[in-house]
């Protein structure tokens, strides 16, 4: 095994820079390369510790930029991490398997966002080819790994998992998420719908209000990552009528943004969670670790199934109605009614085939049921 397939818990990263002669990037000069170059899609992604060791040394300088260093006991070796962008872990502190140490950066003598990674035997021992070199985990890694037991799942557990998942699995179709992804982002996000944000607001996801939102909105105490550490504060999210209507607007940002275009239409559930992390969507360095944790403990990928396309073609399922996409704050459930009923006074037929919807918490991208009896009298 490649120690940087360890390292990043993925295999998609690019050796930009082999160990030995090079000429120098910055000076033009010929000059030992002590390390390899792994670029990351100018990304900056988590770096993990392979297996348990101890932080021998870290700090940031002019030329290494942010570094980490790490002993591994069991094989050895310390591995050197060079131009981080951010350093999660203090000297002396342990690791474990999959601890994050920081991220991918373009710190001190650098071009570009990779990671330099060097390898040795010891503070004083001599520079050795870290790509060259055969990782070989502890022999119990990979059984442990195959027969892990998934988590048992509570009567409450599945109980949100089913409501998630139905909501999840019949907007999949059109927004081309992963429900396994949306239902993970649900259970981390609001704490298997316990949170305080949830209960106050019926936000699953914690989106924030931004001044383009035009929704109820709620103050909460929550906290971000700022260089890896943890800053507690407060903020406006978004508030809903009903879980059903957070899933939605989650899609809806997911659809909306270019950043997130990898994650639609992709069917690896841990390049969807990855890819999402790399958008933006969380500041925690090891988001789309969770998430996948998640999935994989509770099963979550037997809702990606492909199922029949039943959204694509409603009239034949539900010929009642339409659907029509709020477009922006002038769709007020009067405007929709004199649009397509012929009169605003009859708004409370489009918000009683919406579950008797408050007007004042119709916002940009919700999805509305529109009587399709509406069409003959346009």
């Amino acid at each position: 095994m490649k120690l940087a397939d360890q390292i990043f818990r993925r295999n998609d990263w690019k050796l930009t820079s082999r160990f030995g002669p090079r000429k120098d990037p910055i000076t033009g000069a010929q000059a030992q390369h002590k390390g390899a170059d792994y670029g990351t899609g100018g990304q900056k992604w988590p770096l993990h510790a392979i297996e348990d060791g101890v932080v021998v040394s870290c700090g940031a300088d002019s030329s290494r930029g942010k570094y980490v260093e790490v002993h591994y006991p069991r094989i050895g070796k310390r591995l050197t991490h060079y131009h981080l962008d951010s350093v999660s872990v203090k000297n002396g502190q342990a690791v474990r398997e999959g601890t994050v140490l920081g991220t991918t950066g373009s710190t001190g003598r650098s071009t570009g966002v990779h990671l330099h990674l060097g390898l040795r035997s010891g503070a004083g021992g001599a520079w050795e080819d870290p790509h060259a070199y055969e990782y070989k985990p502890r022999v119990a890694s990979k059984p442990q790994a195959e027969t892990k037991p998934k988590a048992k799942t509570t009567a409450a557990q599945q109980e949100f998992i089913d409501r998630v998942g139905k909501t999840a699995r019949a907007g999949s179709a059109k927004s081309g998420i992963l429900p396994s992804l949306v239902i993970a982002q649900a259970i981390l996000e609001s704490g298997w719908g316990q949170s305080g944000l949830t209960q106050k607001a019926n936000a699953l996801f914690g989106i924030k209000a931004g001044p383009a939102w035009k929704g109820p909105r709620v103050d909460c105490k929550t906290f971000e990552y700022v260089d890896a550490q943890r800053v507690d504060t407060t903020a406006a999210f978004r508030a809903y009528g009903s879980w059903e209507e957070s899933i939605a607007d989650h899609s809806a940002l997911l659809r909306g943004a270019s950043r997130y275009k990898a994650v639609l239409g992709e069917r690896d559930y841990k390049k969807a969670c990855r890819a999402v992390h790399e958008a933006g969507y969380a500041t925690a360095p090891d988001y789309a670790d969770y998430l996948i944790r998640l999935i994989e403990q509770y099963g979550l990928t037997a809702w990606d199934a492909q199922q029949p396309s039943v959204q694509e073609k409603p009239a034949a399922e539900e010929p009642g109605y339409t659907m029509y996409t709020v477009a922006s704050d002038k769709d007020t459930l009067w405007a929709l009614a004199a649009r397509f009923l012929g009169s605003g006074t009859r708004w409370p037929e489009i918000s009683a085939l919406n579950g008797n919807v408050d007007p004042k918490r119709i916002y940009v991208g919700m999805k509305l049921k529109i009587p399709r009896k509406s069409e003959e009298c346009q």
